[in-house]
């Protein structure tokens, strides 16, 4: 079980305060219902999952019983970087850092979430 303190966990809370509480985040997942696998790679890997389902973002969790709609895969740092508002999450994908794997349509809608949220 993830440390409560631990950064990442600490920064998806964050993620998800903010999402929930953004008129625009609302409207963009407005009917969009997914599980977002958040994998961290490197020496220790592990992995969160956040569900979205109506209009708002679930707490994080270390597990999932069904597959993710999408996975957001990365190095920790990369993670960090990104949740923190750090580092543009698009710059980020395109410059091979941030990895995504799901639809097209989940890629965007998870971009833009940051970008909303970080002010990008």
């Amino acid at each position: 079980m993830a440390h409560v303190q631990e950064p990442l966990w600490v920064l998806l809370e964050a993620f998800r305060a903010r999402a929930n509480t953004m008129p625009a985040v609302q409207r963009l997942v407005k009917g969009w219902s997914r599980v977002i696998e958040i994998r961290v790679l490197g020496d220790a890997p592990r992995a969160f999952f956040l569900r979205c389902h109506a209009q708002q973002f679930d707490a994080p969790l270390e597990a999932w019983p069904e597959r993710a709609d999408i996975v957001v895969s990365a190095t920790a740092q990369v993670l960090l970087e990104v949740l923190s508002g750090d580092l543009n999450p698009t710059r980020a994908h395109v410059e091979g850092e941030l990895h995504y794997t799901g639809s097209e349509k989940d890629e965007l809608i998870v971009d833009a979430i940051l970008m909303l949220i970080w002010g990008y």
